[in-house]
C-alpha cells in the first residue's frame, strides 16, 4: 500500500508542494504564452541597400539639405552611377520631392515615429534621437551615407586648443 498522511506536518509539508509547483508551472505557462504572442520589431532593412530595394516603406530627408544633394548627385551623375542611389534617387524626388522629403529634421523624426516611413539623415542626429527617445521607437541602421567629421573652430590663440586638440 499507501502510506496515510496522518500527521499535521507531513500535510502541511504535502500541500506546500503542490502549491510550489502550482506557482511554477502557471509561471512557465504564463511566460510561454507571452513569449509567443508579443510581436516582435525585425526589420529586413538592414543597410541602405536594403532600403533602395524595398518599396513598401517610404523613405526621404530634408529637401535642399546636403544628404538630399549626395543623393542626387550619386543617383543622376552618368560618370558615378551607382544603383543604389539612382534608386534612392528615384523614391526621393517622387513628385519633385515633396511626396518623401520634409522641410525639416524635426519633421522627419515626427514623420517616422507616426507613420511608415524612414528618415535617412545625419547619423549622429539620429543616433541621439533613438538613444534619447522615452517609447524606445526608434532605431538606426548600421551604415552611414557618407563618412564625415565634426570640426570645431577656436579663436587663434585659445587656451582650449590643446584640450581639443587631443
Amino acid at each position: 500500500g499507501e502510506v496515510p498522511y496522518t500527521t499535521l506536518a507531513t500535510r502541511m509539508m504535502m500541500g506546500a508542494w503542490w502549491l510550489f509547483a502550482l506557482i511554477v508551472i502557471s509561471s512557465y505557462t504564463a511566460n510561454l504564452a507571452a513569449f509567443l504572442t508579443i510581436t516582435r520589431i525585425e526589420s529586413s532593412i538592414q543597410s541602405l541597400q536594403d532600403l533602395s530595394k524595398q518599396t513598401d516603406i517610404p523613405y526621404g530627408t530634408v529637401l535642399d539639405s546636403a544628404v538630399y544633394e549626395h543623393v542626387r548627385m550619386k543617383g543622376m551623375n552618368p560618370f558615378e552611377r551607382d544603383s543604389m542611389y539612382s534608386q534612392m534617387w528615384r523614391m526621393i524626388n517622387r513628385s519633385n520631392g515633396s511626396e518623401n522629403n520634409v522641410l525639416e529634421s524635426q519633421a522627419g523624426i515626427q514623420k517616422v515615429k507616426y507613420g511608415n516611413y524612414a528618415f535617412v539623415w545625419d547619423a549622429a542626429v539620429l543616433e541621439y534621437v533613438a538613444i534619447n527617445d522615452p517609447d524606445c521607437s526608434f532605431y538606426t541602421i548600421g551604415n552611414t551615407v557618407a563618412d564625415r567629421g565634426y570640426g570645431i573652430a577656436l579663436q587663434h590663440g585659445s587656451p582650449y586648443r590643446d584640450v581639443f586638440s587631443q
